[in-house]
């Protein structure tokens, strides 16, 4: 069953960064509710707010450097929006997952009440965030798509490990299976689908996918167990590899050969940098892009990705 997942933040200093998030959870069929649902953004209905991080199972908080519209009416402590939602969510004991703007990242000076004076100056940010922080732990981020990517993780992750929700059968059905699947291939894509490149003198960071980036390797493959033989000796293993000629593949083809072998798996094996890693992360975004047939794996493989 599909969680119900609540994201709260300040609204103008961070439309960018709550689009990518929006788009990448409603792709993965996660139920989002959020500001943008709503007439208004910064100063939304906070009955409504509130009542809506009530009935989500996961409440998504993320911090830059505003503290947010502070409603005027039933609020003797002045709390914004954005923390009254927070203080919601621990009250509604939802699981909640916490996100916080990078202190180096660059951001404009027009969204950070240090510099314009708001929230007393900023202290109401930085109190809020040192709570949440030493709370739930720090998850910084420093632009919209890694942001995205971290969400998405969190969000799988806790789903993967969390009980069953109340109504879940023991065996889900198919089209719940398949939902499962297409939100892990999801978490897949945003975690390592893209790699993000920074010049040596500006911060900017490029978004650039795997596939632009990856050079094809080559791999040896050792034969010293060719079929259901072995070789008796190294006179017999050279006779062997010389009728077979050159055994150099590519990588992408590792699964197959060891098919034609009769082998059910593969070792790879490699000097530090020599791009194991990468490889093992284009495999497994082969695997979920093309279907394991493709890579010479059964029907209905899936690849798992560790971290």
């Amino acid at each position: 069953m599909s969680k119900r997942v609540y994201v709260s933040s300040t609204f103008i200093d961070l439309v960018a960064y709550r689009a990518k998030v929006l788009e990448r959870l409603r792709r993965s069929k996660s139920i989002v509710v959020a500001m943008e649902d709503y007439a208004a953004f910064d100063e939304r209905p906070t009955d409504k707010c509130l009542a809506d991080v009530k009935g989500c199972d996961i409440y998504v908080g993320i911090l830059a450097k505003r503290y947010g519209y502070v409603p005027g009416d039933n609020n003797p402590n002045s709390l914004s929006i954005t923390e009254m939602e927070y203080r919601q969510a621990c009250d509604a004991e939802c699981t909640r997952l916490i996100f916080q703007l990078d202190p180096d990242a660059p951001w404009l000076d027009k969204f950070n009440d240090r510099l314009t004076g708001e929230g007393d100056g900023g202290a109401k940010i930085q109190r809020f965030r040192a709570e949440v922080g030493e709370k739930h732990g720090i998850r910084l981020f420093r632009d919209p798509e890694e942001l995205a990517g971290m969400v998405l993780e969190a969000i799988v992750a806790e789903i993967s490990q969390g009980s069953p929700t109340p109504g879940d059968t023991e065996k889900p059905d198919t089209q719940d299976a398949s939902q499962e699947i297409e939100r892990y291939r999801q978490a897949v894509e945003s975690l390592h689908g893209r790699i993000f490149l920074a010049g040596f003198k500006t911060k900017l960071r490029v978004s650039i996918d795997l596939e632009e980036l990856y050079v094809p390797l080559q791999a040896i493959v050792d034969l010293r167990g060719s079929g259901d033989s072995v070789f008796a000796d190294a006179g017999d293993a050279d006779a062997k590899l010389r009728a077979q000629g050159s055994r150099d593949i590519p990588l992408i083809d590792a699964f197959k050969d060891a098919k034609k072998r009769k082998r059910c798996g593969i070792v790879i094996l490699g000097d530090p940098g020599s791009g194991k890693t990468t490889h093992l992360k284009r495999l497994l975004l082969a695997c979920l892009r093309q279907g394991p047939e493709g890579l010479g794996l059964p029907a209905g493989t899936l690849g798992v990705a560790h971290k």
